[in-house]
């Protein structure tokens, strides 16, 4: 029987926007000219985690590389700068009122960043004031800060405020953690009107881009065109860190909240899913879980998947083919619709029936994102009998095999010596190689093709497992499963009618396993 389950949440949510509009005096004034250009963006769906990595400096699209699922689950501490002149509310030649609509962008931006998140806002006009520093499970009081903002200074101190972030940046403890800083402004520097023990020039702050720990930089231009020296700023961060810094252009904040979402999806670029068994990411598109010996009647201990998501998107988790009487809980049921804030802890057990007999067993469990192709976990499980039916079958056997109750001081001396009997061989186990009429009889473990092996076939317990030797790729298909299992140098327990794709051989190998462990009974 089957159970759909769900997984996910994001590993990161789309936020917020940035926009643009003219500035005039005591705002930095105003140039025309031509913008940045757009910044779409392409989004790359595959079964992992995958990157936004920004164009450089002073050019147009984001454009797409592969980054590394972890990012996905890292903290983020955000530093939000926030021009506060009076141009940002319409004052000034030239200028438009494009306040309100930042305030409503961070409204948007600010409920998406995550409980291990920190946020940080700045607002700079004559000088750079820290607004706020919260934690993102506090996002709530940003918010009644920002709801209180006005504009009415008469300078752009932008040079104090990029300042302060770098500082910022480089403040926190833990390392591991991106920084990222997103500065909000419609003008160009300007500080004519600020005092001269509060002036911080941009050209000093170039000076401030460490080697090494370098913070990601969003610079929205909201006004006619962007600032030169901030250009030059992120050119020296692109320098650094490639992908960690870039510019738009949008006069008018018209696309604010599109370009802020971006910003994101850079940082903790889009994927369709990131998944951790146990803790452990998973590489590829297939992965497996071994939960071990159980006995009939008993139920595992729990395990835990943790499942992130980039975009909104249904989702569900389904087992197929479960061996007989077999029951898997902890999961709800049904389609899940995840969303863009904290990824997803699931937690699910399985139940061996009473009636389960002894052997090895396997189900594939399917993450189903709707319009993606699936991530296929193998789960992997034996049965072994209780001590109590243990002792059962060895009284019934001593009761029909009396007389080997006089060769039992004879074992018992030969476990002292360390004796050990080897492996019983198993019946009818054996491999169907292409173009050879005789299949080969696995009662010992080989290695394939002879004198040049790629694969490795070796006894387990009362299977066999396979392992790719010299570098080389093996695929396995299984009937039971949707798509091969891709392997390389890690063991992989074989299952009875198992196809082996080898490059050494121009077809198949087949596994054939029909017999089972002479055991008690």
């Amino acid at each position: 029987m089957s159970v759909s389950q769900k997984a996910s949440r994001f590993c990161v949510g789309a936020a917020g926007a940035e926009r643009q509009a003219p500035s005039g005096h005591g705002g930095g004034a105003a140039r025309p000219g031509s913008g940045f250009g757009a910044a779409p963006q392409i989004l790359l769906a595959h079964s992992l985690c995958l990157a936004l990595i920004l164009f450089p400096a002073g050019a147009g699209p984001l454009f797409g590389q592969s980054a590394d699922v972890a990012r996905c689950f890292t903290p983020i501490d955000w530093v939000v700068l926030i021009d506060t002149s009076q141009s940002m509310e319409g004052k000034g030649k030239g200028a438009k009122k494009i306040f309100p609509r930042v305030k409503e962008v961070l409204h948007q931006f600010v409920p998406t960043i995550r409980d291990a998140d920190t946020l940080t806002l700045f607002t700079f006009d004559t000088t750079s004031n820290r607004l706020v520093s919260v934690d993102g499970v506090h996002r709530g009081e940003a918010l009644a800060r920002i709801d209180g903002l006005s504009a009415p200074g008469l300078s752009t101190n932008v040079g104090a405020a990029t300042r302060d972030a770098l500082a910022e940046a480089y403040s926190r403890n833990d390392k591991r953690r991106l920084a990222v800083i997103l500065l909000l402004s419609d003008g160009h520097e300007d500080l004519d009107r600020v005092p001269a023990d509060l002036r911080f020039p941009m050209s000093q702050t170039l000076a401030l881009v460490r080697a090494s720990d370098v913070p990601y930089f969003f610079y929205a231009s909201l006004g006619q065109d962007p600032d030169t020296d901030l250009k030059k700023l992120i050119a020296v961060i692109a320098g650094k860190a490639t992908g960690h810094a870039a510019a738009f252009n949008d006069p008018g904040a018209t696309r604010l909240i599109e370009e802020t979402a971006k910003v994101r999806e850079t940082v903790c670029p889009p994927a369709h899913l990131s998944i951790k068994l146990q803790g452990h990411k998973i590489q590829g598109a297939a992965a497996s879980i071994d939960l071990g010996s159980l006995t009939p009647g008993e139920t595992s201990a729990p395990y835990t998947i943790d499942i992130a998501s980039d975009v909104p998107t249904p989702l569900n988790v389904d087992e197929r083919d479960l061996p007989p009487g077999l029951g898997v809980g902890g999961l709800p049921d049904g389609l899940i619709n995840v969303g863009p804030q904290q990824y997803e802890r699931l937690r699910f057990t399985v139940a061996v029936p009473n009636d389960a007999t002894d052997g090895a067993y396997d189900f594939p469990l399917l993450v189903q994102p709707t319009g993606s192709d699936a991530v296929s976990i193998a789960v992997h499980y034996s049965v072994a009998p209780t001590l109590a039916e243990r002792l059962r079958r060895a009284r019934e056997w001593s009761l029909r095999n009396w007389y080997w109750l006089a060769l039992l001081p004879l074992l018992i001396v030969a476990i002292r010596r360390g004796l050990n009997p080897p492996p019983t061989p198993l019946p009818g186990a054996e491999l169907e190689l292409p173009g050879v009429r005789e299949p080969l009889k696995l009662d010992k473990d080989v290695e394939l093709p002879r004198g040049s092996p790629t694969l490795k076939i070796s006894r387990d317990g009362d299977s066999h497992k396979i392992r790719a030797l010299s570098g080389t790729t093996l695929k396995i298909d299984r009937p039971s499963a949707p798509k091969p299992f891709e392997l390389g140098a890690n063991d992989f327990r074989l299952s009875s009618g198992d196809m082996i794709s080898s490059p050494s051989y121009r077809g198949p190998l087949r596994y054939h396993n029909g017999g089972r462990l002479i055991g008690l009974k």
